[in-house]
């Protein structure tokens, strides 16, 4: 039999595509797969109907034969006139064979997914063109033989196989119509249970029940909740397909999951709901992509949107929308909702999704649940099994009965754009009784008819409405009985429409969505040169903070490298960033409110490496750390909802007369019985405060205790012997292991001590042992045995709900711990603030004529809520806080006194200018800083250090203890054990000088 090889075959007669109600073509086809060769062996058999006009498509396939009506054809000559009218049915029957590329599974493309057709030892996955392909829909039946070992899905509503002589052979049946199939096969582990008529199925590459039991749980969750939603599931039977390639596709009577995706925890919170659904949209009703995709944004609206909703977060979600309309869809890549076929990057994302999804829900809002759902299910039964387009759609709804849809569909289906919608000439009266609000929204560009949701706050309550406007102003009016205080407009986002500044968060996508906008970089500094590299390539301009100016910056968003930016520090002061490997933060640009300012600093090049083109994956956060290239931090900052119109009255007012000094902070505080004195622990002048706070007190004959946050209560006998002269502060810092627990810069505190020991004043250790917190922290307080309960005060208040907000504030922008849950952080939070106010009232009984003095970080402090509280709950003791001021609003309950003391810069100590690992009761070095002591005094990455001074080094805290009150400039010898390729490792001394 002669091959012909990788031949294009297009039988084109007329028009092509199936009619509704016409017979369709019915088409067998046989597979023979040899996994270890990636060899297919195919017979398709199709059978037209009289009067359809074939197509088939077999590019790429090595076709052995092809017969019509029983007839050879050589496609050497033209000799296939016969197919060429569209009289009488036709049968054709190809006989063909392909090799498939036998990738390795670890293989994935920019997208994280492999789109190809892929036959290995281990898995088939067959996606598109492995058959002779057709135009329009036809009924398909598949058969099949494949190793024994493996099992085979394809789209199916039954299907049975048997194994003989270590060949399974199988064969797949769908009685509805579809434009395709698909094949894949492996080493499965099949579960399956039955739940009112429907067959759950898991296909998993590993016996995990557990994994298997909650797909099938929560795949059935979803069926019946979309079954109360839309109707009755399209098929008879679901499955979950695990796949080696990371894949996340969703095909009639089955999903397609790679193998780290279907074991992503929030998968089948998220991902799962939105494939059940494609079931509906998209694999039952199908999709005529030549009038546009309207399947991705009506299944993006009843799962990932819907799953917000339910939990209260739907206007968040919607919010996201419009931001990230706001920073991918500019007038040079927008397209209408019509056009859109596929996601190809974040612009036809946002709109084939985004946009698409708020179409629905603005069409939701405007006919109610009851008529929108019903519509939906009236589209479903007309269109089951058929391509549908826009105009079925709306068909479906406008059949509903509402006037105006005709319009409403024409305008947010064809046009390009979104309207923009703004507030002004807003006016307050008081006229016969009532006060009127009145105000204009204006439409700032193109003009829609659109449903304006307004909501009026005053002391009276809230009151919502809905305005119609199909003009360029409209002019509203509202009585109302008391002021209004506030005006939202559009507060819960249920409107399609531009952000203004004051709505639009600083966020990644704010830079990361316009390459016209500039990343300035610090001259100098080759610590950014790859990420500067990366920005280039990606087609941003590029400039040096040296040549960058304001025109640079005004009216464009804006990426500044590290935060010794010289424009950094002309825009943002060179206000500190916090501590990461790679750290981001977008902020509002100071010279273009409505643009961002990204800054970026790192702690090496290697962080840069690691992790700087991840950065735009995380478009929609705020502020992002990352350490050896994962991400540990994100978070959003706030941003108004809604176009908010502040009409409150009451002005804030500063008395300037009554500025005081710290004398007079002393006089008003000195007979509170508690003092807490709040710090940001890396600020040196906060603690200077904190000791001259002291140092006052007691120059007016004040007996005085001091709490300390720093100390945990384990180790206060360590504290309580330095005091006594018994132990000296070396000692001190070993027995509490102050290093390891606390960490910061015992230079920070070292004046504190020094005078409470020099001035026999008692310092009490407030803390809670950090395991404790560190296991409550990932684990709950319920992991706590009886042992570690007994540590911990026995009463614990967690009612206040305002610090619950605030501390989830806190959690989304310090927890560098994925494990951890917002409650468990909570629950540490507030034991450890019990624990310290306990240790206070204890103290306040242990010295009943004392005054004491807590200094503790200010988050514990700000507005009582910590550990101010809780000492008031406890005892009935007189209290005053103080906090030293780092920034931000001061409100009237934030603390009693508020200091800005000036910038002072730290004592200096001594450091080695390396970067430490501690492993195996060994102190590695892990980088060395170029330049520094360390690498002068020859030390290199991998030195391992034995001893400082005969000092025997097994930690990191006996390494600070050994630092530990040298100076600057002194000598130290270092011995060092250094690995060798061949003979293992020496033993060398070298001299540092600090």
């Amino acid at each position: 039999m002669r091959s012909i090889l990788k031949l294009t075959i297009i039988f084109l007669l007329l028009a092509s595509g199936n009619v509704a109600g016409a017979d369709l073509p019915e088409y067998d086809l046989h597979v023979r797969i040899d996994p270890g060769r990636g060899l297919l062996n195919g017979q398709a058999s199709i059978r037209f109907p009289d009067g359809s006009a074939p197509y088939i498509h077999a590019t790429g396939l090595n076709i052995q034969k092809i017969l019509v009506n029983g007839k050879t054809y050589d496609l050497d000559n033209d000799s296939v006139n016969e197919l060429r009218s569209a009289e009488g049915e036709k049968e054709i029957l190809i006989e063909y064979s392909v090799l498939f590329e036998q990738l390795p599974e670890e293989v994935i493309d920019r997208n994280g997914t492999v789109n190809k057709n892929v036959i290995s030892s281990g898995s088939v996955m067959l996606l598109s063109g492995w058959y002779p392909e057709i135009n329009g829909l036809a009924l398909f039946r598949l058969s099949y033989e494949i190793p024994s070992e493996m099992v085979a899905i394809s789209e199916s509503d039954s299907f049975s196989s048997v194994v003989e002589d270590g060949t399974r052979k199988g064969k797949f049946e769908f009685d509805h119509p579809t434009d395709g199939i698909t094949m894949i096969a492996g080493k499965y582990h099949v579960t399956e249970e039955t739940d009112k008529g429907t067959t759950i199925r898991t296909f998993l590459l590993s016996d995990d029940e557990n994994l298997s039991r909650s797909y099938l749980e929560r795949s059935r969750k979803y069926i019946h909740a979309y079954e109360e939603m839309l109707g009755e599931f399209p098929f008879k039977s679901f499955s979950v397909v695990e796949n080696s390639y990371q894949t996340g596709y969703s095909f009639p009577t089955y999903t397609l999951l790679g193998s780290r995706v279907i074991r992503l925890p929030f998968i089948l919170d998220t991902s799962l709901g939105h494939e059940i659904l494609h079931q509906w949209f998209g694999n039952s009703v199908y999709i005529d992509r030549e009038s546009g995709n309207w399947s991705e944004g009506l299944t993006a609206y009843l799962s990932d949107h819907w799953f917000e909703h339910i939990k209260g977060n739907g206007a968040d979600y919607r919010k996201r929308i419009l931001t990230d309309h706001s920073n991918y869809v500019s007038p040079d890549n927008e397209i209408s909702i019509s056009e859109f076929r596929s996601r190809k990057d974040y612009a036809t994302r946002t709109i084939g999704y985004g946009k698409t999804a708020m179409l629905f829900h603005m069409l939701r809002k405007k006919l109610g649940d009851d008529a929108f759902f019903q519509a939906l299910r009236y589209f479903i039964a007309d269109n089951k099994y058929r391509k549908a387009d826009w105009e079925d759609i709306s068909s479906s709804f406008i059949d509903m009965g509402v006037s105006g849809l005709e319009g409403f569909f024409d305008q947010w289906i064809e046009r390009k754009g979104i309207p923009s919608v703004s507030v002004k000439n807003v006016f307050v009266s008081y006229r016969n009784g009532n006060y009127v609000l009145e105000l204009d929204l204006v439409q700032e560009r193109d003009i829609y008819a659109l449903d304006v949701p307004i909501e009026v706050s005053s002391a009276s309550g809230t009151v919502k409405e809905i305005v119609r406007t199909e003009e360029k102003v409209r002019h509203f009016e509202m009585k109302l009985g008391s002021r209004p205080q506030r005006v939202v407009i559009d507060p819960e986002y249920d409107l399609m429409r531009e952000l203004s500044s004051d709505e639009l968060p600083p966020v990644i996508s704010s830079f990361t969505g316009n390459k016209e906008n500039v990343v300035i970089f610090p001259e100098g500094d080759d610590t950014y040169s790859e990420a500067v590299s990366y920005l280039k390539n990606e087609g941003f301009i590029i400039k040096s903070d040296i040549e960058a100016g304001n025109t640079d910056i005004k009216g464009r968003s804006v990426l500044l490298l590290s935060g010794s930016n010289r424009i950094y520090k002309r825009l943002f002061a060179g206000d500190p960033l916090p501590d990461g490997g790679l750290v981001v933060k977008a902020l509002k640009n100071p010279l273009s409110p409505e643009h961002a300012a990204l800054v970026v600093t790192a702690s090496s090049a290697e962080e840069i490496r690691l992790a700087f083109h991840k950065i735009s994956r995380y478009g929609n956060y705020s502020f992002l750390v990352f350490e050896q290239g994962r991400n540990m931090v994100k978070e959003v900052v706030r941003s108004d909802s809604g176009i908010v119109i502040d009409l409150g009255i009451e002005p804030g007012v500063v008395d300037t007369g009554s500025m005081i000094d710290l004398d007079s902070v002393i006089n008003a505080v000195k007979n509170k019985r508690v003092i807490f004195v709040g710090e940001v622990h890396n600020i040196y002048s906060h603690h200077v405060m904190q000791y001259e706070i002291i140092r006052r007190l007691n120059d007016k004959g004040n007996t005085l205790v001091i709490g300390m946050e720093m100390f945990q209560a384990p180790f206060q006998g360590y504290l309580d012997r330095y005091i006594s002269g018994e132990i000296d502060e070396r000692e001190l810092l070993k027995g509490t292991e102050y290093f390891s627990r606390w960490k910061f810069d015992y230079a920070l505190y070292r004046d504190i001590l020094n005078y409470a020991k020099d001035n026999k004043i008692p310092v009490v250790a407030l803390n809670l042992r950090k395991e404790l917190i560190e296991k409550v922290s990932k684990e709950g307080i319920d992991s706590l045995n009886d042992e570690e309960r007994s540590e911990i005060p026995p009463d614990i208040d967690m009612t206040n709900e305002q610090y619950f907000e605030s501390m989830r504030e806190v959690f989304f922008q310090h927890s560098r711990d994925n494990k951890r849950s917002l409650e468990n952080f909570f629950q540490s939070q507030i034991l450890w603030d019990e624990t310290m106010a306990l240790r206070t009232v204890e103290a306040l009984k242990r010295y009943p004529g004392a005054q004491i003095v807590v200094l503790a970080g200010g988050g514990h402090l700000q507005y009582s809520w910590g550990i101010p509280d809780r000492v008031r709950r406890m005892s009935d003791e007189s209290t005053a806080v103080v906090l030293n001021g780092s920034g931000g609003d001061i409100e009237s309950r934030l603390a009693d006194f508020v200091l800005y003391p000036p910038d002072i810069d730290p004592p200096k100590g001594p450091k080695m200018m390396a970067f430490l690992d501690e492993k195996d009761d060994e102190v590695i070095i892990s980088r060395v800083i170029k330049g520094g002591v360390s690498e002068k005094a020859g030390i290199k990455e991998g030195d391992k250090i034995i001893s400082i001074e005969d000092e025997i080094i097994v930690s990191i805290n006996d390494l600070k203890l050994a630092l530990f009150g040298r100076k600057v400039g002194d000598r130290i010898k270092v011995r060092i054990r250094r690995p060798r390729l061949l003979f293992g490792e020496k033993e060398i001394e070298l001299e540092i000088e600090l």
